[in-house]
């Protein structure tokens, strides 16, 4: 997963309150963390409100080549 890719809310996770809808997302930032574990943190913007998501949480719709 990289910026500017189209994601949706994986159907496996909690949506944090969002509706259930498929409402599809933008990332803007993907982080690796390397304090205890090796984490992958995502932003993505959906329906103009930004939001962190484990990259687990997220599945990509279409990514740019």
């Amino acid at each position: 997963m990289k910026i500017g890719d189209l994601v949706k809310y994986s159907m496996r996770k909690t949506r944090k309150g969002m509706p259930y809808e498929d409402i599809i997302g933008v990332v803007t930032h993907v982080e690796q963390l390397r304090l205890t574990t090796h984490l992958t943190i995502v932003k993505a913007v959906f329906d103009a409100t930004e939001w962190t998501f484990s990259l687990s949480d997220l599945e990509v719709v279409s990514s740019l080549k």
